[in-house]
Protein backbone atom coordinates (compact mmCIF):
# COMPACT_ATOMS: atom_id res chain seq x y z
CA UNK A 1 0.00 0.00 0.00
CA UNK A 2 1.74 3.31 -0.92
CA UNK A 3 1.71 5.77 1.79
CA UNK A 4 0.29 8.91 -0.05
CA UNK A 5 -3.00 6.63 -0.42
CA UNK A 6 -3.85 6.38 3.04
CA UNK A 7 -5.86 8.98 3.73
CA UNK A 8 -8.05 7.75 1.11
CA UNK A 9 -9.06 4.54 3.08
CA UNK A 10 -9.12 5.88 6.01
CA UNK A 11 -11.68 8.79 4.59
CA UNK A 12 -13.80 6.13 3.13
CA UNK A 13 -14.36 4.07 5.86
CA UNK A 14 -15.19 7.39 8.06
CA UNK A 15 -17.54 8.14 5.75
CA UNK A 16 -18.71 4.73 5.22
CA UNK A 17 -19.08 4.56 9.13
CA UNK A 18 -20.84 8.39 9.76
CA UNK A 19 -22.90 8.19 7.23
CA UNK A 20 -24.75 4.74 7.97
CA UNK A 21 -24.58 6.09 11.62
CA UNK A 22 -26.58 9.04 10.99
CA UNK A 23 -29.09 7.19 8.30
CA UNK A 24 -30.54 4.85 10.77
CA UNK A 25 -30.29 6.77 13.61
CA UNK A 26 -33.70 7.90 12.23
CA UNK A 27 -34.37 7.24 8.57
CA UNK A 28 -37.84 9.10 8.69
CA UNK A 29 -35.64 12.28 8.87
CA UNK A 30 -34.96 14.29 5.17
CA UNK A 31 -31.42 15.65 6.04
CA UNK A 32 -30.70 12.13 7.84
CA UNK A 33 -31.24 10.40 4.27
CA UNK A 34 -29.95 12.69 2.42
CA UNK A 35 -26.64 12.54 4.53
CA UNK A 36 -26.59 8.73 4.23
CA UNK A 37 -27.10 9.08 0.55
CA UNK A 38 -24.36 11.55 0.19
CA UNK A 39 -21.84 9.88 2.44
CA UNK A 40 -22.24 6.31 0.12
CA UNK A 41 -21.25 8.42 -2.80
CA UNK A 42 -18.57 9.96 -1.15
CA UNK A 43 -17.18 6.68 0.13
CA UNK A 44 -17.98 5.11 -3.22
CA UNK A 45 -15.83 7.99 -4.51
CA UNK A 46 -12.42 7.93 -2.54
CA UNK A 47 -12.46 4.12 -1.92
CA UNK A 48 -12.62 4.24 -6.02
CA UNK A 49 -9.27 6.38 -5.64
CA UNK A 50 -7.20 4.02 -2.98
CA UNK A 51 -8.03 1.36 -5.17
CA UNK A 52 -6.50 2.91 -8.29
CA UNK A 53 -3.80 4.63 -6.49
CA UNK A 54 -2.35 0.94 -5.51
CA UNK A 55 -3.43 -0.68 -8.40
CA UNK A 56 -0.75 -2.47 -10.63
CA UNK A 57 -2.05 -2.20 -14.40
CA UNK A 58 -3.31 0.68 -16.41
CA UNK A 59 -6.26 -1.49 -17.46
CA UNK A 60 -7.24 -1.66 -13.57
CA UNK A 61 -6.08 2.02 -13.09
CA UNK A 62 -8.33 2.88 -16.16
CA UNK A 63 -11.58 0.97 -14.52
CA UNK A 64 -11.12 2.09 -11.30
CA UNK A 65 -11.05 5.79 -12.39
CA UNK A 66 -13.70 5.61 -14.10
CA UNK A 67 -15.91 4.12 -11.39
CA UNK A 68 -14.42 6.90 -9.18
CA UNK A 69 -15.22 9.81 -11.56
CA UNK A 70 -18.63 8.69 -12.27
CA UNK A 71 -19.70 9.27 -8.28
CA UNK A 72 -17.32 12.76 -8.46
CA UNK A 73 -19.94 14.66 -9.80
CA UNK A 74 -22.49 14.41 -7.60
CA UNK A 75 -20.28 15.69 -4.73
CA UNK A 76 -20.97 19.32 -5.31
CA UNK A 77 -24.57 18.81 -5.96
CA UNK A 78 -25.65 16.69 -2.91
CA UNK A 79 -24.21 18.89 -0.54
CA UNK A 80 -25.72 21.97 -1.80
CA UNK A 81 -29.04 19.58 -1.53
CA UNK A 82 -28.31 18.66 1.91
CA UNK A 83 -27.32 22.42 3.19
CA UNK A 84 -30.48 24.22 1.20
CA UNK A 85 -32.44 21.65 3.14
CA UNK A 86 -30.58 22.08 6.16
CA UNK A 87 -31.18 25.75 6.10
CA UNK A 88 -34.68 25.61 5.50
CA UNK A 89 -35.10 26.30 1.92
CA UNK A 90 -35.73 22.69 0.90
CA UNK A 91 -39.05 23.28 -0.30
CA UNK A 92 -37.73 23.87 -3.65
CA UNK A 93 -36.95 20.21 -4.05
CA UNK A 94 -40.63 19.35 -3.16
CA UNK A 95 -41.47 19.61 -6.55
CA UNK A 96 -40.03 16.62 -8.40
CA UNK A 97 -39.24 18.56 -11.59
CA UNK A 98 -37.26 21.10 -10.23
CA UNK A 99 -35.59 17.91 -7.97
CA UNK A 100 -34.71 16.52 -11.63
CA UNK A 101 -33.42 20.00 -13.28
CA UNK A 102 -31.25 20.22 -9.95
CA UNK A 103 -29.55 16.90 -10.93
CA UNK A 104 -29.36 17.18 -14.34
CA UNK A 105 -25.63 18.95 -14.79
CA UNK A 106 -24.90 15.46 -12.06
CA UNK A 107 -26.39 13.11 -14.80
CA UNK A 108 -24.11 15.14 -17.43
CA UNK A 109 -20.94 15.83 -15.36
CA UNK A 110 -21.06 11.34 -14.62
CA UNK A 111 -21.33 10.61 -18.18
CA UNK A 112 -18.16 12.96 -19.09
CA UNK A 113 -16.30 12.06 -16.58
CA UNK A 114 -16.95 7.63 -16.65
CA UNK A 115 -17.72 7.68 -20.10
CA UNK A 116 -15.85 10.01 -22.18
CA UNK A 117 -12.78 10.93 -19.61
CA UNK A 118 -9.43 10.11 -22.03
CA UNK A 119 -10.69 12.79 -23.81
CA UNK A 120 -9.91 15.09 -20.87
CA UNK A 121 -7.57 13.06 -19.20
CA UNK A 122 -5.56 9.60 -18.81
CA UNK A 123 -4.17 7.32 -16.08
CA UNK A 124 -0.34 7.21 -15.55
CA UNK A 125 2.06 6.19 -12.93
CA UNK A 126 4.10 8.79 -11.24
CA UNK A 127 5.73 8.32 -7.76
CA UNK A 128 5.31 8.34 -5.06
CA UNK A 129 1.67 8.51 -5.78
CA UNK A 130 0.60 5.97 -7.64
CA UNK A 131 -1.28 6.05 -10.32
CA UNK A 132 -2.84 9.83 -11.25
CA UNK A 133 -4.07 11.77 -14.09
CA UNK A 134 -2.43 13.24 -16.83
CA UNK A 135 -4.22 15.82 -18.34
CA UNK A 136 -5.40 17.02 -21.84
CA UNK A 137 -3.69 19.83 -23.55
CA UNK A 138 -6.96 21.62 -24.12
CA UNK A 139 -8.45 21.90 -20.45
CA UNK A 140 -11.34 23.55 -21.00
CA UNK A 141 -14.22 21.19 -20.85
CA UNK A 142 -12.24 19.41 -17.60
CA UNK A 143 -12.04 23.28 -16.12
CA UNK A 144 -15.59 23.70 -17.11
CA UNK A 145 -17.07 20.16 -15.14
CA UNK A 146 -14.60 20.77 -12.34
CA UNK A 147 -15.52 24.12 -11.73
CA UNK A 148 -19.40 23.48 -11.56
CA UNK A 149 -18.80 20.95 -8.95
CA UNK A 150 -16.23 22.74 -6.79
CA UNK A 151 -18.64 26.18 -7.22
CA UNK A 152 -21.84 24.52 -6.03
CA UNK A 153 -19.68 23.03 -3.02
CA UNK A 154 -18.65 26.60 -2.15
CA UNK A 155 -22.10 27.98 -2.57
CA UNK A 156 -22.92 25.31 0.08
CA UNK A 157 -20.57 26.36 2.34
CA UNK A 158 -21.16 30.19 1.71
CA UNK A 159 -25.08 28.87 2.35
CA UNK A 160 -24.19 27.19 5.64
CA UNK A 161 -21.79 30.48 6.94
CA UNK A 162 -24.68 32.78 6.61
CA UNK A 163 -27.50 30.08 8.43
CA UNK A 164 -25.04 30.04 11.13
CA UNK A 165 -24.64 34.29 11.44
CA UNK A 166 -28.47 34.59 11.42
CA UNK A 167 -30.10 31.71 13.42
CA UNK A 168 -31.01 32.52 16.71
CA UNK A 169 -31.39 28.52 17.11
CA UNK A 170 -28.19 27.38 19.07
CA UNK A 171 -28.08 23.85 18.41
CA UNK A 172 -28.56 25.20 15.09
CA UNK A 173 -25.92 27.37 15.34
CA UNK A 174 -23.21 25.20 16.26
CA UNK A 175 -24.72 22.70 13.61
CA UNK A 176 -23.79 25.12 10.83
CA UNK A 177 -20.62 25.93 12.48
CA UNK A 178 -18.79 22.38 12.24
CA UNK A 179 -20.49 22.14 8.99
CA UNK A 180 -18.53 25.09 7.31
CA UNK A 181 -15.60 24.48 9.34
CA UNK A 182 -15.79 20.83 7.97
CA UNK A 183 -16.09 21.99 4.32
CA UNK A 184 -13.62 24.31 4.67
CA UNK A 185 -11.10 22.51 5.69
CA UNK A 186 -11.92 19.83 2.86
CA UNK A 187 -12.11 22.91 0.07
CA UNK A 188 -8.99 24.43 1.29
CA UNK A 189 -6.94 21.86 -0.46
CA UNK A 190 -8.96 20.99 -3.55
CA UNK A 191 -9.78 23.67 -5.10
CA UNK A 192 -5.48 24.14 -5.70
CA UNK A 193 -4.80 20.65 -6.21
CA UNK A 194 -8.03 20.02 -8.50
CA UNK A 195 -8.24 22.99 -10.30
CA UNK A 196 -5.47 25.45 -10.42
CA UNK A 197 -2.45 22.73 -10.66
CA UNK A 198 -3.98 21.09 -13.51
CA UNK A 199 -4.22 24.50 -15.32
CA UNK A 200 -0.60 25.90 -14.09
CA UNK A 201 0.77 22.73 -14.96
CA UNK A 202 -0.78 22.43 -18.60
CA UNK A 203 -2.12 19.15 -17.82
CA UNK A 204 1.02 17.54 -16.48
CA UNK A 205 0.74 15.13 -13.88
CA UNK A 206 -0.04 16.45 -10.80
CA UNK A 207 -0.96 14.87 -7.01
CA UNK A 208 -4.38 15.46 -5.64
CA UNK A 209 -4.87 16.32 -1.99
CA UNK A 210 -8.28 16.85 -1.60
CA UNK A 211 -9.28 13.30 0.11
CA UNK A 212 -7.21 13.91 2.98
CA UNK A 213 -9.54 17.34 3.66
CA UNK A 214 -12.14 14.32 3.88
CA UNK A 215 -10.27 12.89 6.89
CA UNK A 216 -10.66 16.02 8.96
CA UNK A 217 -14.36 17.18 7.81
CA UNK A 218 -15.72 13.45 8.42
CA UNK A 219 -13.86 14.11 12.22
CA UNK A 220 -15.81 17.64 12.20
CA UNK A 221 -19.25 16.29 11.44
CA UNK A 222 -19.14 13.14 13.64
CA UNK A 223 -17.90 15.56 16.59
CA UNK A 224 -21.24 17.63 16.02
CA UNK A 225 -23.35 14.37 15.63
CA UNK A 226 -22.22 13.35 18.89
CA UNK A 227 -22.01 16.26 20.67
CA UNK A 228 -25.03 18.10 19.36
CA UNK A 229 -26.81 15.52 17.97
CA UNK A 230 -26.73 16.34 14.61
CA UNK A 231 -29.42 15.95 12.04
CA UNK A 232 -31.37 13.45 14.82
CA UNK A 233 -34.54 15.04 14.65
CA UNK A 234 -35.90 13.27 17.35
CA UNK A 235 -39.25 13.43 20.14
CA UNK A 236 -36.29 15.16 22.24
CA UNK A 237 -35.69 17.74 18.97
CA UNK A 238 -39.13 18.41 18.46
CA UNK A 239 -39.88 18.84 22.58
CA UNK A 240 -36.88 21.82 22.22
CA UNK A 241 -38.76 22.89 19.26
CA UNK A 242 -41.85 23.13 21.58
CA UNK A 243 -40.09 25.25 24.31
CA UNK A 244 -38.60 27.31 21.83
CA UNK A 245 -42.16 28.77 20.59
CA UNK A 246 -43.74 28.88 24.28
CA UNK A 247 -45.14 31.69 25.15
CA UNK A 248 -44.66 30.59 28.63
CA UNK A 249 -41.45 31.07 30.76
CA UNK A 250 -39.49 27.51 30.88
CA UNK A 251 -36.58 27.13 33.01
CA UNK A 252 -34.97 23.92 33.25
CA UNK A 253 -32.98 22.91 36.31
CA UNK A 254 -30.72 20.58 38.15
CA UNK A 255 -31.29 19.19 41.34
CA UNK A 256 -29.25 21.03 43.11
CA UNK A 257 -30.95 23.97 41.77
CA UNK A 258 -28.85 25.46 38.98
CA UNK A 259 -30.26 26.55 36.10
CA UNK A 260 -29.27 24.43 33.21
CA UNK A 261 -31.36 26.23 29.92
CA UNK A 262 -33.77 29.13 29.76
CA UNK A 263 -36.31 29.36 27.16
CA UNK A 264 -36.71 32.45 24.92
CA UNK A 265 -39.61 33.12 26.76
CA UNK A 266 -37.61 33.71 30.10
CA UNK A 267 -34.87 35.59 28.66
CA UNK A 268 -37.45 37.92 26.94
CA UNK A 269 -39.54 38.42 29.97
CA UNK A 270 -36.05 39.00 32.56
CA UNK A 271 -33.73 41.06 29.89
CA UNK A 272 -30.99 38.24 30.41
CA UNK A 273 -28.71 36.31 27.41
CA UNK A 274 -28.96 32.37 28.13
CA UNK A 275 -24.79 32.46 29.00
CA UNK A 276 -25.81 34.43 31.72
CA UNK A 277 -28.17 32.61 33.57
CA UNK A 278 -26.54 29.17 32.88
CA UNK A 279 -24.91 27.53 35.81
CA UNK A 280 -26.25 30.09 38.26
CA UNK A 281 -28.33 29.39 41.51
CA UNK A 282 -31.94 29.34 40.54
CA UNK A 283 -32.88 32.02 43.15
CA UNK A 284 -31.65 34.73 40.79
CA UNK A 285 -34.75 34.29 38.78
CA UNK A 286 -37.08 34.75 42.19
CA UNK A 287 -37.51 37.96 44.19
CA UNK A 288 -37.99 36.15 46.88
CA UNK A 289 -34.94 34.49 47.27
CA UNK A 290 -35.66 31.36 49.96
CA UNK A 291 -38.74 30.52 47.20
CA UNK A 292 -37.04 27.26 46.37
CA UNK A 293 -36.60 26.16 50.01
CA UNK A 294 -40.55 26.12 49.81
CA UNK A 295 -40.59 24.09 46.75
CA UNK A 296 -37.96 21.94 47.60
CA UNK A 297 -40.12 21.22 50.93
CA UNK A 298 -43.36 20.30 48.21
CA UNK A 299 -40.62 17.95 46.50
CA UNK A 300 -41.25 20.17 43.36
CA UNK A 301 -44.84 19.37 42.88
CA UNK A 302 -46.15 22.38 42.35
CA UNK A 303 -49.14 23.93 39.81
CA UNK A 304 -49.71 27.30 39.60
CA UNK A 305 -48.46 28.93 42.46
CA UNK A 306 -48.60 32.97 42.56
CA UNK A 307 -44.87 34.10 43.19
CA UNK A 308 -42.66 36.83 41.46
CA UNK A 309 -40.18 36.73 39.19
CA UNK A 310 -36.79 39.72 39.39
CA UNK A 311 -35.69 40.78 36.45
CA UNK A 312 -32.57 41.52 35.29
CA UNK A 313 -32.82 45.03 35.95
CA UNK A 314 -34.51 44.45 39.91
CA UNK A 315 -37.92 44.75 38.80
CA UNK A 316 -40.43 42.29 40.21
CA UNK A 317 -42.74 40.14 37.48
CA UNK A 318 -45.56 38.35 39.43
CA UNK A 319 -45.93 34.94 38.32
CA UNK A 320 -47.83 31.52 38.31
CA UNK A 321 -45.23 29.18 38.44
CA UNK A 322 -45.47 25.26 38.31
CA UNK A 323 -42.91 23.17 38.38
CA UNK A 324 -42.43 19.27 38.24
CA UNK A 325 -39.43 16.47 38.35
CA UNK A 326 -37.42 14.54 35.33
CA UNK A 327 -36.39 11.34 36.88
CA UNK A 328 -33.81 9.05 34.75
CA UNK A 329 -34.56 5.43 34.42
CA UNK A 330 -33.17 3.98 37.54
CA UNK A 331 -35.47 6.46 39.00
CA UNK A 332 -33.08 9.29 40.29
CA UNK A 333 -33.85 12.91 39.94
CA UNK A 334 -32.14 14.10 36.90
CA UNK A 335 -33.83 17.43 36.88
CA UNK A 336 -36.43 20.33 37.82
CA UNK A 337 -38.73 22.08 35.00
CA UNK A 338 -40.23 25.01 35.57
CA UNK A 339 -43.05 26.71 34.13
CA UNK A 340 -43.92 30.53 34.68
CA UNK A 341 -46.59 32.72 33.06
CA UNK A 342 -46.27 36.55 33.24
CA UNK A 343 -49.75 37.42 35.25
CA UNK A 344 -48.85 41.47 35.06
CA UNK A 345 -51.43 43.29 33.39
CA UNK A 346 -54.20 40.76 31.92
CA UNK A 347 -56.66 38.80 33.94
CA UNK A 348 -55.08 34.98 33.50
CA UNK A 349 -57.97 33.19 32.13
CA UNK A 350 -58.12 36.00 29.60
CA UNK A 351 -54.24 35.54 28.85
CA UNK A 352 -54.88 31.99 28.24
CA UNK A 353 -57.86 31.62 26.02
CA UNK A 354 -56.53 34.70 23.81
CA UNK A 355 -52.87 33.02 23.56
CA UNK A 356 -55.14 29.90 22.67
CA UNK A 357 -57.46 31.50 20.02
CA UNK A 358 -54.68 33.08 17.91
CA UNK A 359 -54.56 32.73 14.44
CA UNK A 360 -53.57 33.97 11.30
CA UNK A 361 -55.65 36.79 9.99
CA UNK A 362 -55.21 35.63 6.46
CA UNK A 363 -53.74 32.23 4.85
CA UNK A 364 -52.66 31.85 1.27
CA UNK A 365 -55.37 29.07 -0.50
CA UNK A 366 -58.17 28.92 1.64
CA UNK A 367 -61.54 30.69 3.13
CA UNK A 368 -62.18 30.60 6.32
CA UNK A 369 -63.99 31.60 9.55
CA UNK A 370 -64.25 30.60 13.52
CA UNK A 371 -65.85 31.66 16.51
CA UNK A 372 -65.26 30.76 20.49
CA UNK A 373 -67.75 31.42 22.71
CA UNK A 374 -68.03 30.46 26.75
CA UNK A 375 -70.70 28.67 28.46
CA UNK A 376 -72.82 31.35 29.70
CA UNK A 377 -73.01 28.50 33.13
CA UNK A 378 -69.08 28.52 33.75
CA UNK A 379 -67.11 31.64 33.98
CA UNK A 380 -63.74 29.48 34.22
CA UNK A 381 -61.48 28.94 31.25
CA UNK A 382 -62.18 26.14 29.38
CA UNK A 383 -60.15 23.59 27.07
CA UNK A 384 -61.68 24.17 23.40
CA UNK A 385 -59.65 25.43 21.10
CA UNK A 386 -58.96 26.34 17.27
CA UNK A 387 -55.78 26.40 15.62
CA UNK A 388 -55.13 27.15 11.53
CA UNK A 389 -51.50 26.90 10.11
CA UNK A 390 -49.09 26.74 7.28
CA UNK A 391 -46.88 24.10 6.81
CA UNK A 392 -45.62 24.44 3.77
CA UNK A 393 -46.42 25.49 -0.39
CA UNK A 394 -50.22 24.39 -0.45
CA UNK A 395 -50.20 22.61 2.89
CA UNK A 396 -52.24 24.17 5.73
CA UNK A 397 -52.86 22.69 9.26
CA UNK A 398 -56.23 22.68 10.99
CA UNK A 399 -56.37 21.78 14.62
CA UNK A 400 -59.53 21.67 16.93
CA UNK A 401 -60.02 20.32 19.87
CA UNK A 402 -61.18 19.94 23.82
CA UNK A 403 -59.56 18.85 26.76
CA UNK A 404 -61.60 17.80 29.78
CA UNK A 405 -62.27 19.78 32.82
CA UNK A 406 -61.72 23.50 33.08
CA UNK A 407 -59.19 25.87 34.22
CA UNK A 408 -55.99 27.05 34.41
CA UNK A 409 -54.81 23.84 34.29
CA UNK A 410 -56.88 22.73 31.41
CA UNK A 411 -55.78 25.66 29.44
CA UNK A 412 -51.93 25.10 30.21
CA UNK A 413 -52.48 21.77 28.84
CA UNK A 414 -54.42 23.11 25.46
CA UNK A 415 -51.59 25.15 24.82
CA UNK A 416 -48.97 22.19 25.23
CA UNK A 417 -51.32 20.21 22.74
CA UNK A 418 -51.79 22.75 20.69
CA UNK A 419 -48.10 23.34 20.40
CA UNK A 420 -47.11 19.52 20.19
CA UNK A 421 -49.02 19.32 17.06
CA UNK A 422 -47.49 22.55 15.30
CA UNK A 423 -43.82 21.20 15.95
CA UNK A 424 -44.62 17.16 14.84
CA UNK A 425 -46.55 18.31 11.91
CA UNK A 426 -43.80 20.60 10.39
CA UNK A 427 -41.48 17.19 11.04
CA UNK A 428 -43.69 16.43 7.52
CA UNK A 429 -45.01 13.38 9.27
CA UNK A 430 -48.89 12.11 8.83
CA UNK A 431 -51.85 13.06 10.88
CA UNK A 432 -51.98 10.06 12.40
CA UNK A 433 -48.72 9.91 13.48
CA UNK A 434 -48.58 13.86 15.00
CA UNK A 435 -51.94 12.05 17.11
CA UNK A 436 -49.90 9.18 18.26
CA UNK A 437 -46.59 11.46 19.02
CA UNK A 438 -49.01 13.99 20.67
CA UNK A 439 -50.87 10.99 22.85
CA UNK A 440 -47.64 10.25 24.31
CA UNK A 441 -46.29 13.93 25.44
CA UNK A 442 -50.11 14.22 26.74
CA UNK A 443 -50.43 10.95 28.58
CA UNK A 444 -46.74 12.14 30.25
CA UNK A 445 -48.24 15.40 31.03
CA UNK A 446 -51.61 15.16 32.56
CA UNK A 447 -53.20 13.65 35.28
CA UNK A 448 -55.00 10.07 34.68
CA UNK A 449 -58.47 11.68 34.38
CA UNK A 450 -57.73 14.20 31.75
CA UNK A 451 -58.25 13.39 28.35
CA UNK A 452 -58.33 15.34 24.74
CA UNK A 453 -60.51 15.16 21.66
CA UNK A 454 -58.55 16.75 18.69
CA UNK A 455 -58.97 16.70 15.34
CA UNK A 456 -56.29 17.59 13.22
CA UNK A 457 -56.53 17.55 9.58
CA UNK A 458 -53.67 18.64 6.40
CA UNK A 459 -55.47 20.31 3.31
CA UNK A 460 -53.70 19.94 -0.03
CA UNK A 461 -54.86 23.46 -1.52
CA UNK A 462 -53.60 22.51 -4.83
CA UNK A 463 -55.27 19.65 -4.96
CA UNK A 464 -58.27 19.78 -2.16
CA UNK A 465 -56.68 16.64 -0.66
CA UNK A 466 -57.42 16.36 2.94
CA UNK A 467 -55.75 13.77 5.41
CA UNK A 468 -57.16 13.69 8.76
CA UNK A 469 -57.05 12.03 11.73
CA UNK A 470 -59.75 12.28 14.42
CA UNK A 471 -59.51 11.17 17.74
CA UNK A 472 -62.13 10.68 19.49
CA UNK A 473 -63.76 13.99 18.39
CA UNK A 474 -67.06 14.95 17.46
CA UNK A 475 -67.90 13.69 13.90
CA UNK A 476 -66.62 16.59 11.36
CA UNK A 477 -68.65 17.73 8.30
CA UNK A 478 -68.19 18.37 4.37
CA UNK A 479 -71.03 20.34 2.86
CA UNK A 480 -70.82 19.74 -0.61
CA UNK A 481 -73.76 22.21 -2.46
CA UNK A 482 -76.66 20.78 -0.55
CA UNK A 483 -75.18 17.50 0.72
CA UNK A 484 -73.57 16.83 4.11
CA UNK A 485 -71.25 13.87 4.46
CA UNK A 486 -70.23 13.04 8.28
CA UNK A 487 -66.66 12.56 8.16
CA UNK A 488 -65.35 9.21 10.35
CA UNK A 489 -64.23 9.28 13.77
CA UNK A 490 -61.53 6.41 13.50
CA UNK A 491 -59.19 6.78 16.46
CA UNK A 492 -59.38 6.96 20.14
CA UNK A 493 -58.88 10.10 22.34
CA UNK A 494 -55.10 10.85 23.37
CA UNK A 495 -53.89 11.27 26.98
CA UNK A 496 -55.28 8.08 27.98
CA UNK A 497 -53.01 5.03 26.56
CA UNK A 498 -49.47 5.22 25.94
CA UNK A 499 -48.36 4.02 22.58
CA UNK A 500 -52.01 4.16 21.22
CA UNK A 501 -52.45 3.37 17.67
CA UNK A 502 -54.26 6.21 15.32
CA UNK A 503 -55.83 6.34 11.71
CA UNK A 504 -55.44 8.14 8.87
CA UNK A 505 -59.14 9.01 6.84
CA UNK A 506 -59.27 10.99 3.59
CA UNK A 507 -61.74 13.15 1.44
CA UNK A 508 -61.44 15.70 -0.87
CA UNK A 509 -62.70 19.42 -0.95
CA UNK A 510 -63.85 20.87 -4.49
CA UNK A 511 -64.38 24.71 -4.60
CA UNK A 512 -67.28 25.94 -3.01
CA UNK A 513 -67.24 23.19 -0.51
CA UNK A 514 -67.19 23.42 3.01
CA UNK A 515 -65.61 22.12 5.82
CA UNK A 516 -66.97 22.07 9.36
CA UNK A 517 -65.26 21.02 12.82
CA UNK A 518 -66.51 22.18 16.17
CA UNK A 519 -66.91 20.87 19.71
CA UNK A 520 -69.56 18.92 21.81
CA UNK A 521 -70.50 21.89 22.81
CA UNK A 522 -72.42 22.75 19.55
CA UNK A 523 -74.41 19.18 19.58
CA UNK A 524 -75.06 18.91 23.21
CA UNK A 525 -76.60 22.11 23.30
CA UNK A 526 -80.14 21.58 25.47
CA UNK A 527 -84.07 22.21 25.29
CA UNK A 528 -84.61 21.10 28.53
CA UNK A 529 -83.56 17.75 28.27
CA UNK A 530 -83.64 17.14 24.64
CA UNK A 531 -79.85 17.66 23.07
CA UNK A 532 -79.74 19.66 19.61
CA UNK A 533 -77.97 16.66 18.34
CA UNK A 534 -76.07 16.30 14.89
CA UNK A 535 -79.23 15.51 13.00
CA UNK A 536 -80.08 19.24 13.53
CA UNK A 537 -76.95 19.72 13.19
CA UNK A 538 -76.48 18.10 9.49
CA UNK A 539 -80.17 20.22 8.76
CA UNK A 540 -78.26 23.68 9.39
CA UNK A 541 -75.52 22.82 7.58
CA UNK A 542 -77.32 21.68 4.48
CA UNK A 543 -79.69 25.14 4.66
CA UNK A 544 -76.60 27.08 4.99
CA UNK A 545 -76.13 29.64 2.02
CA UNK A 546 -72.98 31.84 3.25
CA UNK A 547 -69.44 32.63 2.95
CA UNK A 548 -67.20 30.66 4.78
CA UNK A 549 -66.32 33.38 7.29
CA UNK A 550 -69.78 33.65 8.34
CA UNK A 551 -70.73 29.95 8.48
CA UNK A 552 -69.31 29.60 12.56
CA UNK A 553 -71.43 32.35 13.31
CA UNK A 554 -74.90 31.89 11.50
CA UNK A 555 -74.94 27.84 13.24
CA UNK A 556 -73.76 29.39 16.44
CA UNK A 557 -77.05 31.56 16.12
CA UNK A 558 -79.29 28.33 15.42
CA UNK A 559 -78.15 26.08 18.16
CA UNK A 560 -78.28 29.69 20.57
CA UNK A 561 -81.89 30.09 19.39
CA UNK A 562 -82.54 26.39 20.04
CA UNK A 563 -81.13 26.72 23.68
CA UNK A 564 -82.87 29.67 24.19
CA UNK A 565 -79.70 31.81 25.02
CA UNK A 566 -78.12 29.06 27.41
CA UNK A 567 -74.95 27.36 26.92
CA UNK A 568 -73.77 24.61 29.27
CA UNK A 569 -70.68 24.20 27.85
CA UNK A 570 -68.15 26.24 25.87
CA UNK A 571 -68.28 26.09 22.13
CA UNK A 572 -65.49 25.95 18.95
CA UNK A 573 -66.83 26.62 15.42
CA UNK A 574 -64.16 25.91 12.68
CA UNK A 575 -64.98 26.53 8.75
CA UNK A 576 -62.15 25.94 6.05
CA UNK A 577 -63.16 25.86 2.20
CA UNK A 578 -60.80 26.92 -0.90
CA UNK A 579 -59.78 29.99 -1.54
Amino acid sequence: MRLFSLPSLVSSLVVLVFGVYVYFRNPQNRLNRIFGVFSLIVFYWIFAEFMYRNTLSFAFADLWIKIGLSGAGWIGSMFLHFVLVFSGKGDFFKKKINLVLFYIPSVTITYYYSFTYLALAAPVFIKPYGWTLAFAKDLTLYVILDSYILGLAVVGEILCFITYLKTDDELKKQQAKFISIGWFIFLLPTIPTSLILPILSGGKPTPFFGTYGFVFTDLFMGYAISKYELFAVSPERAAQNIVSTMADSLVLMSPEGKILSANKATLDLLGYQEKELIDKDARMLFADKKILDFFLSKEWKIRHYQTKYETKSGKSVPILFSSSVIKDQLGNIAGIVGVGSDITERDIANTLQEALLQVPKEIKGIDFGYLYRSATEAAKVGGDFYDLFELNENKVGIVVGDISGKGIEAATLTSLVRNTIRAYAFLGESPASVMGRTNNVIKRASTPRTFVTVFFGILDTASGALVFCSAGHPLAMHKKAKEVKILPTSSTVIGVFPNQKYFDDFAKLSRGDNLIIYTDGITEARRNSELFGEERLVQVITELEVKTEKVPAVIFERVLEYARGQLGDDVVLLAVSLG
